[in-house]
């Protein structure tokens, strides 16, 4: 099984996914007002509290990884810490 990051701003957009933590950051780069902000997201695992409107690169599922290179970006954070397709999606 592949193991897939995402790099996102909480409650608002994913900016980048990769196959690793570096791999989200690059993508993301190409997608943030200022691309260095890549650098600075907190790498978090597992389901802790986040503040809205902050950076953040987790795991995310398959299915949220491919969604976002087709271009939908509605997501949550499911039971087990990942960054997932918002349900109903």
């Amino acid at each position: 099984m592949t193991t897939y990051y995402a790099l996102y701003q909480s409650g608002h957009v994913v900016y980048g996914v990769g196959s690793s933590e570096a791999e989200a950051r690059e993508n993301a780069r190409e997608w943030l007002d200022v691309p260095e902000d890549a650098d600075s997201a907190e790498l978090l695992t597992g389901n802790h509290g986040e503040t809205e409107g902050d950076l953040y690169v987790r795991r995310c599922t398959d299915r949220l990884y491919q969604a976002v290179l087709d271009g939908d970006m509605l997501f949550q954070v499911d039971s087990e810490g990942y960054l997932d397709l918002q349900r109903g999606a």
